[in-house]
């Protein structure tokens, strides 16, 4: 294992596994996730590719999945944890800070790794948390999906029984992206809004 992964292992371990385990997060690897009345909450930890000897970032990536939307554009239920990116609702932890800009943490052979492990583990239990359980409810998650040309922003309004917004979900979906027509008309028909 080389130096940077040594200590991102370090600054993931001393004080972000125990806040995540406290609020009823699993770990596997440099992944967290809980399973909270249909929804997965997921927390990956993302290290930079350009991490080379004692050199490397990390950043956190948010996401939330939900079951009911899952099985609306076929996706079956899983007790297996989805992937970050797997996850409909996404989201890293940058722009939910003050800045509102992507951020990573920068480690070196001359880094405090417990004051990182500390400002990370401060700013996933101050911002990445709340974004994580506020979207782990149907509604929210609908609301959060709407701008998104997608089958998933149409199946979550399906699911909070509003088939005017997913109607109009789904012809914005179209117009947006051509080349994905022919698979959001078939599932459209099949929904019922679109005849």
């Amino acid at each position: 294992m080389s130096a940077i992964a040594k200590n991102i292992d370090l600054v993931i371990k001393s004080s972000l596994t125990a806040a995540m385990k406290s609020s009823g997060f699993r770990k596997a690897g440099h992944n967290f996730s809980r399973r909270t009345d249909g929804f997965w909450m997921v927390l990956n930890v993302q290290s930079s590719k350009w991490d080379r000897g004692d050199n490397g970032k990390i950043t956190i990536n948010l996401g939330v999945h939900s079951d009911a939307v899952a099985a609306l554009v076929g996706k079956p239920s899983t007790d297996l944890m989805p992937k970050e990116y797997e996850c409909a609702l996404r989201t890293r932890i940058g722009p939910l800070l003050p800045a509102k800009t992507d951020y990573w943490w920068e480690i070196d052979s001359a880094s405090d790794l417990e004051a990182i492990a500390q400002d990370l583990t401060s700013a996933v239990v101050d911002f990445g948390l709340p974004w994580l359980i506020g979207h782990a409810d149907l509604k929210n998650f609908s609301d959060a999906l709407k701008g998104q040309p997608s089958l998933w922003a149409a199946a979550a309004a399906v699911a909070m029984n509003d088939r005017e917004e997913a109607r109009r979900r789904i012809i914005d979906a179209i117009e947006q992206r051509p080349r994905a027509v022919e698979g959001f008309s078939v599932w459209a028909k099949n929904a019922g809004l679109i005849g």
